[in-house]
């Protein structure tokens, strides 16, 4: 799930008034974003990354993982969820 920056604001919280968009992972993306979660020995873990600019070929920059990561807007995009 993308979450786009609130307007005016630094943040892309949900709970501040972030819209969050579908977006499809790479699989440089997925690889990353595991890495990072097992890096903390995580199971439900949020991170948080920049996209490369070459997103197919180029790891993303991982901005952090959260142990306890807000789920508000998480169901919209994640159909295997349900």
């Amino acid at each position: 799930m993308k979450r786009p920056k609130i307007l005016d604001d630094f943040r892309s919280n949900v709970s501040q008034g972030s819209e969050p968009e579908e977006i499809k992972l790479t699989e440089t993306e997925q690889e990353a974003v595991l890495q990072a979660a097992k890096a903390v020995n995580g199971q439900w873990v949020g991170v948080d990354f920049m996209p490369a600019k070459n997103r197919d070929k180029d790891a993303p920059f991982i901005i952090e993982v959260n142990h306890s990561p807000g789920t508000e807007g998480c169901l919209l995009y994640t159909s295997d969820a349900a």
